[in-house]
C-alpha cells in the first residue's frame, strides 16, 4: 500500500524572529506543495541526508520514502521531517484511521483547537505538542513554528506560550497577498548565532495586532501591522539591503498596501499585501526586479494524508 502526505510550502507572514521565543507567529501554507510518498512494509532505506532532521529522526530508515514537488527554501526540510514522522506513526494505520486523521486536522479551526496526528502503529491520536517535542529532539535550535504551520496549512497561527495552534481562512476579499521568491539564500544558522533575541521583543505588538486583524477580518489593521513590522525589522538591522530595495520599489506601486521581507533577514521572499486591480502591474515590476511569483491567497492549502491501495 502506498501513502502520500501533501505538505504546503511555508512563508512567514509575521513573527519569524518571535517564533524563536515561542511566538506568536503567522505562517502561510500554500502551493506548490511537497508530496511525501512512502510504501508500507518496504525494507528500503530513506534517501534523506543523515544530518537533516528527517535523516536524524529516521536513522536511515524510511520505507522507500521520497519527497517531490514543493520549492527549496519554502519548507522542504520540515516537510521531509513531517513526512517521516507521520510515516512511522501511520505504518499500520487503517484507511478508516487515516480518514480520522484528516478530519482531526481539517476540523473547526475557527476556534483554538488542538490538532492531532496518528499515534505510532495505532489508530489513536497524538497532539502537536508531541510533534514539536520530537522535532526539537533532532533540531534543538529550531522554533518548530514552520513545521506546525505546514502540518495544518492555510493561515496558521502559532503561539507556544498560549499553547495555540490555529488555522484561519483568508477572510479579507478586498485584500490580496502575493509571495515572491528573491533567489537569495542566507546562512540562517550563522545569522541566528549572533542574533540578540531580547531585541526582537519590539516586534511582538505588531504580531499580536496582525493576528487580531486576521481573526476579525480587518484588512486595515492587518496592513498597519505588517507595515509597522517591516519598519521595525529594518530599524533592527534585520533586513538585507537587497530586500530593502525590493520593498521600496514595490511599495511605490499604487494599490500596494504593505510589503515585507520574509524569513531570516527578509532574504528568502517578499510578501506584498495589495488591492486586486494592481496584481498585473505588481507581477510585472517584480519580474523586472528578478523576483519570481510563488503564491497568492488563492493558493492557500491544507495538509492532507492520502491512501493508495
Amino acid at each position: 500500500m502506498k501513502r502520500e502526505l501533501r505538505v504546503p510550502a511555508k512563508t512567514f507572514l509575521i513573527g519569524e524572529y518571535l517564533a524563536l521565543r515561542g511566538g506568536p507567529a503567522v505562517v502561510l501554507g500554500t502551493r506548490p506543495t511537497f508530496q511525501f510518498q512512502w510504501s508500507v512494509g518496504s525494507s528500503e532505506r530513506s534517501g534523506f541526508h543523515p544530518e537533516s532532521p528527517a535523516g536524524r529522526w529516521s536513522n536511515g530508515r524510511g520505507g522507500s520514502a521520497r519527497v517531490t514537488g514543493g520549492r527549496v527554501g519554502f519548507g522542504s526540510s520540515t516537510a521531509e521531517f513531517l513526512g517521516v514522522w507521520v510515516a512511522q506513526r501511520a505504518e499500520r494505520l487503517s484507511l478508516q484511521g487515516g480518514h480520522r486523521w484528516v478530519q482531526a486536522v481539517d476540523g473547526d479551526f475557527e476556534g483554538r483547537v488542538v490538532a492531532a496526528w496518528p499515534e505510532r502503529n495505532a489508530d489513536s491520536l497524538a497532539s502537536w505538542l508531541e510533534l514539536l517535542s520530537d522535532y526539537r529532539s533532532v533540531a534543538p535550535r529550531a522554533s518548530g513554528a514552520d513545521l506546525l504551520a505546514q502540518a495544518v496549512g492555510g493561515v496558521a497561527i502559532w503561539d507556544e506560550r498560549k499553547a495555540v495552534l490555529q488555522r484561519l481562512p483568508w477572510r479579507m476579499r478586498e485584500l490580496k497577498f502575493s509571495i515572491f521568491a528573491t533567489g537569495n539564500k542566507l546562512a540562517t544558522h550563522l545569522h541566528l548565532e549572533s542574533l540578540n533575541l531580547d531585541a526582537v521583543e519590539s516586534l511582538r505588538p505588531w504580531a499580536e495586532d496582525a493576528i487580531a486583524g486576521l481573526e476579525a477580518g480587518d484588512a486595515d489593521r492587518l496592513v498597519a501591522s505588517i507595515r509597522g513590522c517591516a519598519r521595525e525589522l529594518e530599524a533592527l538591522g534585520l533586513v538585507t539591503d537587497q530586500t530593502i530595495e525590493h520593498l521600496r520599489a514595490l511599495d511605490e506601486i499604487p494599490g500596494v498596501r504593505a510589503a515585507k521581507g520574509c524569513g531570516a533577514m527578509g532574504a528568502d521572499a517578499v510578501l506584498v499585501l495589495h488591492d486586486a486591480e494592481v496584481e498585473d502591474e505588481l507581477r510585472r515590476v517584480a519580474s523586472q526586479r528578478g523576483l519570481e511569483f510563488v503564491a497568492s491567497e488563492q493558493d492557500l492549502v491544507e495538509s492532507n494524508l492520502e491512501f493508495e491501495t
